[in-house]
Parts: C-alpha cells; sequence; structure tokens
C-alpha cells in the first residue's frame, strides 16, 4: 500500500500513540485502548476490497517498461509513476469510512462533500469544528493566494519551482504547481506549539507536517512529486485554532507536469547500465595501456585509449613518389595543418591526434578540405538549438550528422562540438554536474569514433615484401570499420545517463552504428585513394612522427582521464565502494604500463595471449557474456550495478597484468587454416556488434 496514503498515516500515528503511552507508564487501560485501535485499524485496511494484486503487477509492469525506454518522456512516466499508486491506495470511500470510525486526530483529512471529492471547481473552504467559517480571498501578485478570517487566521499557499521562483494560477483561479516543485504553505493562527499537516486530494496522501510556532506561525514546503497523478486536486491543511477547534482549510491546486524527457534513472534499466560497463571493459582493456610504451612497428595497434592515439595515428605509410591526382592547395594552410599537431601533442595527445586525424582528406580535397570544419561548426549551433540550448541529446538527425562527420575528419567533429558546447553555456544550459557530464559525453561522441578505431588498426598500411597484404588489408578494413561502429554505439548508449535524461533520441543504438559503420568504411576508402593518387602530397602533409610526450605528462595525463573517468561514472555507480575500485582497476594498468618494459618478459607466454583481432573478438565475447551472467545473478538493481562495474573490469585487468610479463615472442606462421579462423572470429565480432548475436 502507498506510503503516504491516509489509511497507512493513520495506522502508523496510532502505533506511535501507542508507544508514548507504553513509554510514560500511562494507565492499561489507556494503553489497552491504544493497542485495540492499532488492531482495528489494521483490520480495517486488511479489508480493503479496492485494491486488487492483479493491478498492481499490471501497474508495475508498465512502469518497468516504461522506466526501461530510453525515449520516454516525463508525462509517460509520471502517469505510469500515478497509476500504480492509485493501484496500491484504498479507494476514497474506503478511507473516509477507515479514518471517520477509527481514529479522532485532528490532523487527518476532513471529508467535505463537494469540496475534496469535486475539485477543479475553483472551491475554497474553511472549517472550524465542522462550521464552515467566512473567508476572505487575494490573490497577491497574481502567484500567492492569501486566505483570511476575522479572527486573525491567516494562510498563503503558493507553487514555487526548486529555487523560489512562483507559479502563477491558472485560468479557474487555482494554484498551480509543476512535478519536482513545492507547495509553499505560510501563516499563523494555528494553536501555538502544536503540529498541523498537509494533504492532497483525490484519495488523501499526506504531503508534510507543520511545526507550529509559540506566537501560532507556521511555513512549510512541500514537493509534489512525480507520483501525484496530473489535473486536478485539492489541497488541504489541518490542525488546532487557538481555541482547541479543530480547523481545516481546503483549495483547488492543479498539478502539471515537467515537459520533455524524463529524467534518467540508472536502477530502473540497471541491466542497460551493465552492458555499458561491460563495453567500457572492452574499450579499455582490450587493448594496451599508454601511448609511449606502444611499438610503432606492431601493426597489431592493440591500444586505442582516446587520449593516447594521437603518438602512432600520425604515421603516413605511403610508399609511391608519384601524385595522380593535382589539387588546389594554399602553403600556409598546409603549413599550419602540419605544424599544429607537433606543437599540441606537447600539451595534449588528444588534440594532437584530433588536428592530425584527417591528412587523407586534406591531400584529396586540398584547399577545400577547409569547408567541413565550417560544416562541423553550422551542425553544432543546429544541434544545439534542437536542445533548446540545453546539455541534452540533441535530434537524432543531428547527432547522426555529427558523428557522421567526425567520422570522415575528427577535427570537424570537435568543431562541431566545440560550437554546441559553446552555445549551450551562452544559452545557459550548463547548470548541474550532469550537463557538464552531458556536455562531455556529447563532445566525445562527435569526434573520438575514428581515433579509437584507428588505434586498432591502422587506415593505411605500406606494402612491405614478404607480408599478405591483401590478408592485412582485409583484417585492417574490418576491425577498423567493426571497432569504430561499435564505439559509436558504446558512446551513444551513455548519453541519456551522461546528461541525466532521457530523450526521444535516445534508443537508436544500431541507427548510429550503422551510419559509423557505412562512413568508416568509406572513409577507409578514400584514405586508400589518397595513397594511390596523392602519395607525395600526403606524406608531406603528415610530416614527421609525432614526439613522444615526456614522462610527467603522461602522468599528469594518466590522473586527469582518471578524474574524467570518475566524474562520468559516478552518475551511473554513485559514490561508493564499487566506484572507487573500479577507479583503481582502471589506474593500476596505466601507471603500471609506463615502467612494463622494465620486467621481465616471458616469451612462451607471449606466444599463447589473445593479440589482434582474436584478443578484440574474445573481449567482446567475455564482457557480454560475464556481464549477462551477473545480471542473472543479482536481482538488486543497485547491487547489479555496482558489482557489475567491478567485476567487469577483472577479465581485462587479468589479460593486461599477464601482458605485463608477456610482451614479445615469435609469431604464429599464417596458414590457410589460421585465416579461416580469423574469418570466422570477423564474422562473430561483426553479428556481436550489431546485437544480431546476443550473447546475453
Amino acid at each position: 500500500m502507498d506510503p503516504k496514503s491516509a489509511v497507512v498515516v493513520a495506522v502508523r500515528t496510532a502505533e506511535q500513540k501507542l508507544e508514548k503511552l507504553k513509554a510514560v507508564d500511562e494507565s492499561s487501560q489507556a494503553i489497552a485502548d491504544a493497542a485495540q485501535t492499532v488492531k482495528e485499524l489494521k483490520i480495517a485496511v486488511a479489508k480493503v476490497e479496492s485494491i486488487s494484486v492483479e493491478e498492481i503487477v499490471s501497474a508495475q509492469k508498465a512502469l518497468d517498461k516504461v522506466l526501461a525506454d530510453p525515449k520516454s518522456t516525463a508525462v509517460q512516466v509520471a502517469d505510469a509513476t500515478a497509476t500504480l499508486v492509485e493501484a496500491r491506495t484504498p479507494a476514497l470511500s474506503e478511507v473516509i469510512e477507515i479514518i471517520a470510525d477509527e481514529t479522532d486526530d485532528y490532523t487527518d483529512p476532513v471529508f467535505v462533500p463537494g469540496v475534496v471529492d469535486d475539485a477543479g471547481t475553483g472551491n475554497f473552504v474553511m472549517l472550524d469544528d465542522s462550521v464552515q467559517k467566512t473567508i476572505e480571498l487575494k490573490r497577491v501578485n497574481n502567484s500567492v493566494m492569501l486566505l483570511s478570517s476575522n479572527d486573525g487566521f491567516k494562510i498563503s499557499i503558493a507553487a514555487v519551482d526548486k529555487n523560489g521562483k512562483p507559479f502563477e494560477f491558472n485560468s479557474r483561479g487555482a494554484v498551480v504547481v509543476k512535478h519536482g516543485n513545492y507547495i509553499s504553505v505560510a501563516g499563523e493562527g494555528f494553536a501555538p506549539g502544536t503540529i498541523a499537516k498537509t494533504w492532497l486530494f483525490s484519495s488523501p496522501r499526506e504531503l508534510g507536517a507543520l511545526n507550529v510556532d509559540d506566537q501560532g506561525g507556521f511555513a512549510a514546503e512541500f514537493r509534489i512529486t512525480e507520483d501525484v497523478r496530473i489535473g486536478d486536486h485539492i489541497s488541504q491543511v489541518n490542525g488546532l485554532g487557538p481555541d482547541g477547534q479543530e480547523r481545516s482549510v481546503s483549495i483547488d491546486v492543479e498539478i502539471l507536469p515537467n515537459v520533455g524527457p524524463a529524467p534518467f534513472d540508472p536502477l530502473s534499466q540497471p541491466r542497460n547500465v551493465v552492458d555499458l560497463a561491460a563495453q567500457a571493459a572492452v574499450l579499455l582493456a582490450a587493448i594496451g595501456v599508454t601511448a609511449a610504451r606502444r611499438r610503432e612497428e606492431d601493426e597489431e595497434r592493440e591500444s586505442a585509449d582516446v587520449a593516447d592515439v594521437a603518438v602512432v595515428f600520425g604515421g603516413a605509410d605511403v610508399d609511391r613518389d608519384v601524385d595522380r591526382l593535382a589539387v588546389l592547395s594554399v602553403d600556409v594552410v598546409d603549413r599550419v595543418s602540419i605544424a599544429l599537431p607537433h606543437r599540441a601533442v606537447k600539451v595534449s595527445p588528444l588534440l594532437a591526434g584530433i588536428f592530425g586525424d584527417a591528412v587523407y582528406l586534406r591531400a584529396l580535397l586540398g584547399v577545400f578540405w577547409l569547408v567541413l570544419p565550417v560544416v562541423g561548426g553550422v551542425f553544432g549551433f543546429a544541434a544545439a538549438s534542437s536542445t533548446g540550448f540545453d546539455a541534452v541529446m540533441p535530434s537524432l538527425w543531428w547527432l547522426t550528422a555529427l558523428v557522421v562527420l567526425g567520422a570522415f575528419d575528427a577535427l570537424s567533429g570537435f568543431v562541431g562540438a566545440l560550437v554546441f558546447a559553446v552555445a549551450v553555456g551562452i544559452g545557459g544550459g550548463l547548470v548541474s554536474g550532469d550537463s557538464v557530464r552531458g556536455l562531455l559525453g556529447i563532445s566525445v561522441f562527435c569526434f573520438a569514433a575514428p581515433m579509437i578505431a584507428a588505434a586498432t588498426r591502422p587506415f593505411r598500411r605500406a606494402r612491405r615484401q614478404g607480408e599478405q597484404t591483401s590478408w592485412l588489408r582485409t583484417v585492417d578494413f574490418v576491425l577498423v570499420v567493426l571497432f569504430g561502429a561499435w564505439v559509436a554505439g558504446a558512446m551513444y548508449s551513455a548519453l541519456p545517463g551522461l546528461t541525466g535524461f532521457n530523450s526521444p533520441s535516445a534508443g537508436f543504438v544500431n541507427h548510429i552504428r550503422v551510419a559509423v559503420l557505412v562512413a568508416l568504411i568509406t572513409r577507409f576508402v578514400f584514405e586508400n585513394l589518397a595513397v594511390v593518387t596523392t602519395p607525395v602530397r600526403l606524406k608531406s602533409l603528415v610530416g614527421q612522427p609525432l614526439e613522444q610526450p615526456i614522462p610527467g605528462q603522461e602522468l599528469v595525463s594518466i590522473f586527469v582521464r582518471l578524474a574524467v573517468y570518475l566524474f562520468v561514472a559516478v552518475v551511473f555507480i554513485g559514490n561508493n565502494w564499487a566506484l572507487w575500485l573500479g577507479g583503481l582497476i582502471y589506474l593500476v594498468p596505466k601507471l603500471v604500463g609506463l615502467v612494463s618494459d622494465k620486467l621481465p618478459d616471458f616469451k612462451s607466454v607471449h606466444r599463447f595471449l589473445p593479440r589482434g583481432i582474436f584478443k578484440v573478438v574474445l573481449m567482446l565475447f567475455v564482457a557480454k557474456w560475464w556481464g549477462g551472467l551477473i545480471a542473472n545473478q543479482v536481482d538488486n538493481p543497485a547491487e547489479m550495478i555496482k558489482i557489475g562495474f567491478v567485476a567487469l573490469g577483472v577479465p581485462g585487468l587479468t589479460l593486461t597484468a599477464i601482458g605485463w610479463f608477456a610482451r614479445s615472442s615469435r609469431k604464429w606462421p599464417s596458414t590457410i587454416l589460421t585465416k579461416l579462423l580469423g574469418i570466422a572470429l570477423l564474422i562473430i565480432g561483426v553479428l556481436v556488434v550489431l546485437d544480431i548475436w546476443s550473447l546475453i
């Protein structure tokens, strides 16, 4: 039964009265009478016929379905929540009978026929000991209702938002309050030192208590939660007058919903959160630890941390010396594009990677490449406009446009993200930690997919004698587009949690994956087209390999990323032991990776460690299977999320820890069998990434 229902409150009040009588050694007869009242109340509640278990179960399932849908609106969630509350609440007629027969508390709801059962008619009534009193009504500044009687009783009622800003009345003169905001009650004229209570009808539910001071004054604010049905209601304040008579005031209020998407609640969709943790585990653990320790000659590219990508992403791998395509270029633009990554890497490898990303487009398009960052800026502003300049998910169209543009050119996606952030900031959309997290998530979503994909395998590879180039390029192609599409979907799935709101744009994960998949396939073709048609220009634009960051810079970068990691994760996990243990699991491999080349290297162990395509697909498989196992074994949503967040990091940490002591060995020979197995793994990876084959 709803814990705020009048009958539940009556039982609780009767039990408290019984305990007080026992504590002061009241007469046995008084204690027996109080105990009998509690017993009779519980019997009366047990006889309630308007509550149906079937209706409660049905309402709970409907609410769970709405909460699990990332596209649900605030109105849909409020409606489903109110339906569940009403299913657990006795009918008004039953409440009247129980309260009237079994209790005599002056703070109980007062049933005024034609008023409490007829909300929305603009009624306001004051009763003293069941006698209606003449009362004067004034509306102050069109936002406060002031009622006063000739015996000195005054009460003001208003609706205010969380910042204390008042709402206005509706066309019928009723106080208007939105879900999540407050009814403000203040005044004077109740008996000093007593308690008054505020109720909300249709079926009465307690809003809260008013403590009356020694002069008879009172003031309090009561939050209207999302489980109150949208529409007209009666608010009632009950207490004692100075003469000891029961005093009750009833007025009309209208409850309105919050517009737009519903707030994101990780506990309402714990399996989705565990799945996000599984995806993060693959992203963080299926690959190596730091750019400084990455081996450029190892084309398996076993590192994909966003902030580390830049150091290896600058390679040209061009083995031709004649340009077959002449493009219009401007020397100063070329010089700046070459110099920027080298200057940026001293500050941030991430920025260096962004600036150095789309050299293939600069080689193919020449000066016309500059159109793309401009387009990114236009897309970013349009996306911000679609949100009303709030830090929430833009429309699906603009999100798709930004991520596809970013898949072709990380810098253009970054410009779009930067313009989006500036527009939201100027528009007043940065109002909370969730808005900052949301802005961070949307920004990274716009440009990170190609950088992470390229860290898995190269977009371009030089032809080297003795290598089976066709097979290598096939593997490169599949892994780049596979991992890039999977990463884009993972980041997209996290956006509702990061922004703090569900969205009509949410839930289209496969749409985003397919869009990025197609974009990366196209980019792969154009990357290699640049190698064939403009090899000289491409090599000149790449320039010299980027400098490795100094150890101190790497250490600072690790802790900055840890802070961002915890800041993002706390919205899903909460501030608890799991967050900090998960942070430790994230941090340790990063720190050990700085000195891992000084540890023993057991080549016989490394020879049997999963690497390359096998490692990526294995981690996808393990994370999905492990996450599903945890979700099936733990029923409590909060515990499921915490245990999943920590446990999903363990397989990757274990594999990484073994890799500290096993870093090199002789390569396995490439045969028809290994290629067939590789093709099978690629197919499995594609099916898993696109959710065509579910492992959970």
